[in-house]
């Protein structure tokens, strides 16, 4: 406290300490952060209102809480750690909610946010590889109890009712060629266990086999930046997946045949058609980052295709998104729409916080760390050591294989710990959108086009306007490639006759990428003299 003169009028200096922290800049990334909270009113008493903005994030960490798995005080201080500030948070539930109640949380969360602007998400507390019935054999889905089980997905139906969200889901019997029951209306149908805790309203008896999806938290996340991105602004959704067992039981971590197993077996396409004949296990075997492979008693993913993938499908009209299962699309070259290029996932998990700190993944903190860099400077071969420890000893010849199946990790090297492993996006690896560095020089300038053309809209489509207009996505590109952020450009502004009646444009733009060096090879040979 400032000492003070007891009567005479002055102007007083009180120093206060353990307040340091980054202000947040209107001009910096936006984070979008999904997690839980037991928090209902702010500091001055008032409700809680979503999105909630991040002035202070030792605030918003004292306000949230840090003490429970999935918070998101947690997640805020996560991801402020690895760089970001300019948060917004929104809550999916509580402690005790399970991972049902937080997919539909979620949904309506991405629905409530998909057309603001947005640059990074970070789902926390869920992951790639949570339970879901399609994973199980149709004898394991079979004794589904959704009285106690509140964390396998299963089969999933959403409907607006009276302006409120309804959810139902649906765990068939047999997963393979699943039958649904419309007539049915017990909770527990002959075929399968039904829950529509939070869908009183769903009349089930209109409802056809067509009208369930399967679904999944990183698609779901996917989707949404998907969505988002062609309407306002690229964004990109960062997620991770479960560790390998109850991190309660933190030795069992390190245990190298547990690492191993969790780490699993790459599938095998012995027949060499692009389709899967063995199916792998662990992460390198997970179905959307690997593919799988149908049998008797298991769902195949996507017919069997090596490499699994995340592509966009036809919209749900009920739902106003698109599912997994869905008709896929293709754009205007012929190819499927592979909605993982917005989708970055983290194989890691570490101990972050200060002191003895918790473990979780390590995407948050990689998400706040990628907004750091410069678009052309990718996340491979930097260190994350001053944000977190890595747990486990995942060793190069594994993170190798789980590169080549997408996903990041953090591993520790002779001379630096918490090394990022390599920048891979969830896109296959035929796709030109395979490494998040092309990502974010492509998300530059679309969003830099998006800038400069805003003001022309509602404007003449006059010669001189139309110069305007290419003068001005001209000078956007060019100051990117200046200061290094793409190698090259090229670019046409289209008004054909029908597109001005219409009032439209089309801005065709090829972008040839700043590259990232991955590899030096070192060539030795020996001399007599």
């Amino acid at each position: 406290m400032a000492t003070k003169y007891t009567n005479l009028p002055g102007v007083f200096l009180d120093v206060l300490d353990g307040q340091l922290t980054a202000v947040p800049s209107p001009g910096d990334p936006i984070f979008l952060i999904l997690g839980t909270t037991e928090a209902t009113v702010d500091a001055n008493g008032n409700d809680i209102v979503y999105p909630f903005t991040v002035d202070s994030p030792s605030d918003a960490q004292a306000l949230f809480g840090i003490s429970e798995e999935g918070s998101l005080g947690r997640a805020c201080k996560e991801a402020a750690r690895g760089g970001a500030t300019n948060m917004r948070l929104w809550s999916v539930g509580t402690k005790d909610s399970g991972k049902r109640e937080k997919y539909e949380e979620l949904f309506k969360a991405y629905d409530a946010m998909y057309d603001q602007p947005v640059d990074y998400v970070v789902p926390y507390g869920v992951y790639l590889d949570d339970a879901n019935c399609m994973d199980l054999t149709s004898s394991e889905s079979e004794t589904i109890d959704t009285t106690t089980d509140k964390d396998t997905l299963g089969l999933f139906y959403a409907e607006k009712i009276n302006g409120t969200w309804e959810f139902a889901w649906w765990f068939p019997n047999n997963v393979v060629s699943p039958a649904y029951d419309a007539d049915s209306t017990a909770t527990v149908s002959p075929n399968g266990e039904y829950d529509n805790t939070r869908g009183p309203n769903i009349d089930r008896t209109t409802l056809t086999i067509t009208s369930f999806h399967e679904v999944n938290f990183a698609y779901q996340l996917a989707e949404f930046c998907h969505r988002g991105s062609s309407i306002i602004d690229m964004r990109l959704g960062f997620i991770g997946v479960n560790p390998p067992l109850n991190l309660s039981d933190e030795p069992d971590f390190i245990t190298l045949p547990t690492q191993a197993n969790w780490v699993g077996e790459v599938p095998q396409d012995t027949n060499g058609d692009g389709t899967i004949q063995v199916n792998g296990s662990g992460l390198l075997g997970n179905k959307f980052m690997a593919g799988r492979a149908g049998s008797a008693t298991t769902a195949a993913y996507r017919l069997g295709a090596v490499g699994g993938g995340f592509f966009a499908a036809d919209e749900v009209s009920t739902a106003k998104r698109c599912f997994l299962d869905g008709n896929e699309l293709k754009d205007a070259n012929g190819e499927l729409v592979d909605i993982g290029k917005y989708l970055s996932v983290m194989s890691s998990w570490a101990t972050v916080g200060t002191g003895s700190g918790w473990q979780s993944s390590a995407a948050a903190t990689y998400a706040g760390f990628v907004s750091t860099l410069s678009p052309q400077s990718a996340p491979t071969n930097k260190s994350l050591q001053g944000f977190l420890t890595v747990l486990g000893t995942v060793a190069a010849p594994s993170f190798d294989l789980l590169a080549g199946q997408r996903y990041v990790g953090l591993i520790n090297k002779a001379t630096r710990a918490a090394v990022i492993t390599d920048g891979p996006t969830a896109a296959l690896q035929s796709s030109d959108y395979r490494r998040l560095s092309t990502m974010r020089q492509v998300e530059e300038c679309v969003d830099g086009v998006r800038g400069v053309a805003e003001p022309f809209l509602g404007e003449g489509m006059t010669s001189a306007e139309t110069a305007a207009l290419d003068t001005a996505i001209g000078s956007k590109l060019k100051s990117i490639q200046d200061r290094g952020g793409i190698s090259g450009y090229d670019y046409q502004v289209l008004m054909t006759p029908e597109q001005k009646v219409l009032g439209e444009a089309t801005v065709q733009l090829k972008i040839i990428p700043a590259f990232e060096l991955r590899q030096v090879t070192i060539v030795v040979g020996l001399s007599a003299s």
